[in-house]
């Protein structure tokens, strides 16, 4: 399998070749062999500015069901297989719209509600006083479980990990404001019961460009033994710690002379990842209203016996990671 990324759709990405072509829309992307990809626009994590040297794109595949024997390796050497338009964009916006309505319903977004603009303001808990009960609500939405349990999801994971799979019942739905960023964490600490065979799908629940704070992810990370030994077996509900790293994501970087990656998402998207991919997002830096943009994250693994997969790999309803929604 070749190592040089595909072409990159997405604008702002120069090559070390500098040489493009431009789709009929008129963006424009790498053509050749690209030797280095850089960034051209500013990306803030956590406040501070990630300098060219530090960023770099994610590499993509824009025809997975083409490089499907390749999954298994791309993910064992990256850490991560970013698939364009892998599910269908219409029903993912469904499934949006459905999450944003629960949301407004709470006064937490304004109208028009696909607009996904936060109201800074909040009625969830005098309408819902047990938060974990809604959150299951929101995520067990119909029209967001017909693309996150089984359909194209399903046959993705099995042509991942070699066989029939199994999404988790619950599903880690993410909002992010204006001005806010994940910090860094390995999933492993919040997805490690019963089995370890597990990878999860981030799935953008819509358009979410550079500037609104996209995932990142620590290029390499599945390859740091010493932070790998450190938190391999650890569960954050069961031994109490911490799960996610500094904020700084810059700072712990540069030590390891490691790139943030990431790049514009769409809606239709499925970025997949092991256990030990460090990864966040870059700020939501949405000018003119505090945007919500969610996403969400959906464990698949193995197919196993139904009495094993029961509570024992449900995470408690606090592990559900909604950020200023």
């Amino acid at each position: 399998m070749s190592a040089i990324p595909s072409d990159h759709a997405v604008r702002g990405w120069t090559t070390g070749s500098g040489r493009t072509r431009r789709l009929d829309d008129g963006t424009a992307i790498a053509r050749g062999i690209p030797k280095k990809h850089t960034l051209n626009e500013t990306v803030t994590i956590a406040g501070k500015v990630v300098p060219q040297g530090r960023l770099g794109p994610l590499r993509e595949l824009a025809d997975w069901r083409a490089a499907a024997d390749e999954l298994p390796e791309r993910l064992s050497r990256d850490g991560y297989a970013l698939l364009r338009g892998a599910l269908e964009r219409e029903q993912v916006l469904r499934g949006r719209h459905d999450v944003l309505e629960r949301l407004a319903a709470v006064g937490e977004i304004g109208e028009p509600v696909d607009a996904g603009v936060a109201t800074g303001t909040s009625r969830r808990a005098a309408l819902h006083p047990d938060c974990g009960a809604f959150w299951r609500g929101v995520c067990e939405a119909p029209r967001l479980r017909g693309f996150t349990h089984g359909g194209m999801l399903a046959e993705i994971s099995g042509a991942l990990l070699g066989g029939a799979t199994r999404t988790f019942d619950f599903l880690w739905l993410r909002t992010m404001v204006a001005g806010r960023a994940s910090p860094l964490h390995f999933d492993q600490v919040y997805m490690n019961r019963a089995t370890p065979h597990v990878v999860t799908a981030w799935i953008p629940l819509g358009d979410v460009p550079l500037e609104a704070g996209p995932l990142v992810v620590v290029e390499g990370s599945n390859r740091f033994d010493d932070l790998i030994a450190r938190y391999q077996g650890v569960d954050v509900d069961r031994d109490g710690l911490p799960g996610s790293f500094p904020d700084d994501a810059v700072g712990f970087a540069a030590p390891r002379d490691a790139r943030l990656l990431t790049i514009d998402f769409r809606a239709a998207d499925v970025m997949l990842f092991d256990m030990f991919t460090l990864h966040g997002s870059c700020d939501n830096r949405i000018a003119g209203g505090r945007c919500a943009c969610p996403a969400m994250s959906a464990g698949s693994w193995p197919a196993v016996p139904r009495t094993t997969a029961g509570s024992a790999l449900r995470p408690k309803g606090t592990a559900i990671w909604v950020t200023g929604a």
